[in-house]
């Protein structure tokens, strides 16, 4: 018998309803639960899918957030040394506010973090621990994926 012959019964109910009318609604009972049964398992491989997919999708979103911040860090790293006029691998809160007005990479990346030129010095003197006015670039570098 196919799927269709017993959605449909008539061929194997009518006789029986025709003989006693009361079992259309047995009948009618097993039809609606046959229906709402192939409906619940086509919505269950759906909605396993996209919760495949999604999950999919957070993954490699991260994966591309990890190697981005890696290379934003790579680059910025580049910048500061480019910026780093006495060439100690430290910067100067002075050097790192030269380089955010005539660096675009540094502007820029700074910008992405949503500091302003204004909120710089604030910034440099708060990551300044040992207050010797100089920041090691691993520190800006850490600091810009904060």
């Amino acid at each position: 018998m196919s799927i269709f012959q017993i959605v449909d019964a008539g061929e194997l109910c009518g006789p029986l309803i025709n003989h006693a009318p009361h079992t259309l609604f047995f009948f009618v009972g097993i039809v609606f639960s046959i229906d709402l049964l192939i409906l619940n398992l086509v919505l269950a491989v759906v909605v396993e899918r996209a919760t495949l997919q999604h999950d999919q999708d957070v993954k490699a979103e991260q994966e591309k957030a990890e190697k981005e911040t890696f290379f934003g860090q790579a680059r910025l790293g580049k910048a500061l040394e480019v910026i780093d006029t006495d060439k100690s691998g430290t910067i100067s809160a002075a050097e790192l506010q030269d380089g955010f007005i005539n660096d675009p990479n540094i502007s820029a990346h700074i910008k992405t973090t949503g500091v302003t030129q204004s909120d710089l010095n604030n910034l440099f003197e708060a990551m300044d621990e040992d207050k010797n006015g100089e920041l090691p670039f691993r520190s800006l570098c850490s600091a810009s994926t904060i």
